[in-house]
């Protein structure tokens, strides 16, 4: 009776043995996974206009994948999407389009959010619109969306700064803002798809002085939202400069040939952190 009363307790004592050794199987797992995000380089993502940080995070997705460690230490790269502040409540025809082209070719295409959840860093027109190639006297947002993305950036110690048109107009601004104010928080790097100078008269404060923080740059030849003059004119304004073209339009170029040109810039500031 004993022997057979053993069998079940047995079985049970193997039944709580898995589950105490799936459950220290699955907090190592966790631990090593924030093990590795502590050890991630970081980038800190800004949308286009008509964007919002989740359609970002979707449509850089491939790029993202090419783009996922370093190869220098091989670290992971984390990519934080963040919403401007701003909603376009009713998009003009003349506002930017960010429709590009579509194709299965590796170049992604980028297009707006759903209706009712596009979002701008700031505005040029008092209708609420914008448009990167009108100069306008006229400005609203800004300022809302700069103190959105330096508290971001206060809440981790980021390691790049990535923006896509709009959002790389941004990011410029951000950058300025912090080597004149901010020092302590400024970004190792940044990459920006598809750059310009703001066209409102009130943001030229930004521009009196070059961007020292290194940046690569990266600007389509057929480009038909941002042409490629616009981008070529901000340039000058880059202390740190590597530029990459290429021969397609308004996109964030993701095909296998450009990993190379990618990691080649990010790896310069691959150095893992002091534990």
């Amino acid at each position: 009776l004993d022997s057979v009363a053993a069998v079940p307790a047995a079985a049970g004592g193997d039944t709580l043995v898995a589950e105490v050794a799936a459950k220290d199987t699955k907090q190592a797992e966790l631990e090593k996974e924030e093990e590795e995000e502590d050890d991630s380089m970081r980038i800190l993502c800004l949308h286009g206009y008509r964007q919002t940080g989740s359609s970002f995070r979707q449509k850089t997705g491939a790029f993202r994948k090419l783009v996922k460690k370093t190869t220098n230490t091989f670290r992971t790269i984390r990519y934080d999407f963040i919403d401007a502040p701003h909603l376009v409540d009713s998009p003009s025809a003349a506002d930017v389009d960010l429709s590009g082209v579509s194709n299965n070719s590796g170049l992604l295409c980028l297009t707006g959010g759903s209706a009712g959840t596009e979002r701008a860093w700031w505005f040029s027109k008092p209708t609420g619109g914008f448009n990167a190639s009108e100069q306008s006297d006229w400005e609203h947002g800004l300022e809302e969306s700069l103190k959105l993305v330096v508290a971001q950036l206060r809440k981790h110690a980021y390691d790049g700064l990535m923006g896509f048109s709009q959002g790389a107009a941004m990011a410029y601004i951000v950058l300025r803002h912090l080597e004149n104010e901010e020092p302590s928080l400024l970004p190792k790097f940044a990459i920006l798809f598809a750059p310009f100078k703001s066209p409102c008269s009130g943001h030229n404060k930004y521009y009196d002085k070059r961007v020292d923080t290194p940046c690569m740059v990266v600007s389509g030849e057929v480009d038909k939202v941002i042409p490629r003059e616009m981008t070529e004119a901000l340039l000058p304004t880059f202390g740190q400069l590597s530029f990459f073209g290429h021969p397609a339009g308004h996109i964030v170029p993701a095909k296998a040939e450009h990993r190379t040109k990618y990691l080649s810039f990010i790896n310069l500031f691959d150095k893992r952190p002091p534990r």
